[in-house]
């Protein structure tokens, strides 16, 4: 009987490593299309370009369903995001950052903490994003 439940719970544990994978902390240059990375890319070329559409375009649907969602948006956390987006960029033009951490917080769940290249010292900032279909999409931007 123990055996079996080692068993089991060495299987469960191989299968819930296997379906979240790990997206490699770094300097993210030409990410993967529909990757977080390529979301993350997208939103911070929509800051330094001060794009609202093209970074709501990035935000997952459950968030910007209502008038006042958008609206609460634009007001708050794309205020500042536009604001500070080049504090995360090594390249404007390629939108190149860099990844501190990546915490997998499930298979359709994730949060990429990126460093702030222009404080030094500051603490890694998330965007937490999840599954939108076959991509990814801001669930919160804190940068």
């Amino acid at each position: 009987m123990k055996l079996n439940t080692f068993f089991t719970s060495t299987i469960l544990a191989i299968s819930l490593i296997l379906s979240n994978p790990v997206h490699a902390d770094g300097w993210i240059e030409s990410p993967e299309a529909g990757s977080p990375e390529a979301t993350v890319q997208k939103a911070l070329t929509a800051a330094i370009n001060h794009d609202f559409d093209a970074y709501l375009a990035v935000v997952h649907s459950e968030h910007k369903v209502t008038p006042s969602q958008i609206q609460s948006r634009r007001n708050y956390e794309w205020t500042r995001f536009e604001q500070q987006a080049q504090w995360y960029v090594r390249d404007e033009p390629g939108a190149i950052y860099l990844i501190a951490r990546v915490v997998n917080e499930s298979s359709d769940s994730i949060r990429l903490y990126l460093t702030d290249l222009v404080h030094e010292g500051r603490m890694p900032t998330p965007v937490w994003m999840k599954k939108d279909g076959g991509s990814w999409g801001i669930v919160v931007n804190s940068l």
